[in-house]
């Protein structure tokens, strides 16, 4: 975290014992007010959390350590439409608005909606085979076609 790089796990590891509260307290170079998390600071770290919950508590993390990079790893996994709305919200609120760089990794792609990212890259097979300025022309070819259409598809070609 030294020069600004954070990574938010698709899976955040559980830690008993630990208060998140105190975690922030130790680890924060700003403060942080959200309203949906006063509940989560006095619980241990992702014990006995649901999915969404768990995704909030590692969010709070990152955004503590006020980064210059974010990396999501499937922020987006395992969440309904209510919660990925509410995450998207505190990512646009706290980081992106706040000009930290955030580097989302999404396989289900509906996070992007909320977002509205810069430039979207597919990647497959560890190749990146489309990048596009539209993310929702992106969307749209894949969710019709499957993300192997990308590598055919000349709409989204450079």
């Amino acid at each position: 975290m030294k020069l600004g790089l954070s990574l938010v796990w698709q899976s955040p590891p559980a830690v008993e014992g630990v208060k998140l509260s105190k975690l922030l307290e130790k680890i924060s170079k700003k403060s942080i007010d959200i309203k949906e998390t006063k509940e989560l600071l006095e619980r241990e770290i992702n014990v006995n959390l649901s999915g969404g919950e768990k995704k909030i508590s590692e969010l709070l993390q990152v955004i503590s350590l006020n980064p210059k990079l974010v990396i999501f790893d499937e922020i987006d996994s395992g969440l309904d439409l209510k919660k990925l709305g509410e995450i998207a919200k505190i990512i646009k609120k706290k980081l992106i608005n706040k000009e930290s760089s955030v580097l989302l990794i999404t396989h289900w792609g509906q996070i992007l909606h909320y977002l509205n990212p810069i430039i979207t890259n597919v990647m497959l097979d560890g190749k990146i085979i489309c990048r596009e300025k539209d993310f929702k022309k992106v969307f749209k070819v894949i969710k019709k076609y499957g993300y192997r259409k990308c590598k055919e598809c000349k709409l989204l070609a450079d």
